[in-house]
């Protein structure tokens, strides 16, 4: 007898949740459908370019109520009046003078040393770290024109005298040697990532070693694309190793005049190549 009671008071609360599903069910898809129409669709997503603005105004709000169907793709939308004319083209940049001469286009590498005694007359830059004063003012100016675009740059390392590039170069050597690298594979390899002392435009006071802190697309690329206007180079690209004999430094730019790096960023060069094709 016990056993049919259960029986029985197991199919009445099956039926009692099988009466409840269907509501629940409804309002869940109700919900879900609800959800579908406030998002766009991956067509008109996908459709807008990077950083497109909507063709709404602010504060407007869509013609669709929940429920409706959006327009077919095949129809075309209104064409809306520009609330305001577009913009100027980019006007040229506009930097400090800087004094012209062959001073910008020294090479200094593995095979053009600088003198032990070589220093230029410096000025800060940022966090401390310092410039040929020749240049400083450009270099804060790329610095404070990034910031205004929204792109963070930071500089680690700039001019750097002879004997600190002769730490910089121990440490590096050593660094290897306590991996168990034998002498010659840590030498090698100071070599590849580290001049040394006197083969560093760090000693220059052209060089800096400068990284956007965002990990944004847009961060990543500003100093690529805009570094040029303002004189730098990319001084060791990737595919210019066999030439520089200096691993490629995504963070290492150096100043040569504005003319000159928009010419080496265009056709692809190397400072060293740039110097060789030069007439005289």
């Amino acid at each position: 007898m016990r056993g049919i009671v259960c029986l029985l008071a197991l199919l009445a609360g099956g039926l009692l949740a099988a009466s409840l599903l269907p509501e629940n069910v409804q309002m869940i898809q109700r919900e879900q459908s609800l959800a579908e129409v406030s998002r766009p669709a991956p067509e008109e997503a996908s459709s807008s370019s990077p950083g497109e603005a909507s063709s709404s105004s602010p504060g407007e709000t869509s013609s669709s109520s929940p429920g409706e169907v959006p327009p077919s793709s095949s129809e075309e939308a209104p064409v809306a009046e520009p609330s305001e004319p577009a913009p100027p083209p980019p006007k040229e940049r506009v930097l400090p003078p800087v004094e012209e001469g062959e001073w910008m286009l020294r090479l200094v590498n593995w095979a053009n040393p600088l003198p032990m005694d070589f220093a230029p007359e410096y000025e800060e830059v940022q966090n401390r770290f310092v410039l040929d004063k020749r240049i400083a003012a450009v270099a804060r100016q790329m610095i404070a024109d990034a910031q205004a675009e929204g792109v963070i740059l930071v500089v680690n390392s700039a001019y750097r005298p002879y004997y600190s590039q002769q730490l910089v170069y121990d440490n590096r050597f050593q660094a290897y040697l306590e991996q168990g690298k034998s002498e010659e594979e840590a030498r090698y390899l100071t070599d590849s990532f580290v001049a040394a002392p006197g083969c560093s435009e760090h000693q220059l006071g052209l060089a800096m070693d400068i990284v956007a802190a965002g990990k944004d697309e847009v961060s990543r690329g500003w100093l690529a694309a805009n570094a040029p206007d303002y004189g730098f180079i990319l001084r060791y690209p990737k595919d210019k190793t066999h030439i520089t004999h200096t691993a490629y430094e995504s963070w290492h730019y150096r100043y040569v005049g504005v003319a000159a790096a928009r010419e080496i960023t265009a056709q692809g060069l190397c400072l060293e190549e740039y110097l060789a094709d030069r007439p005289g």
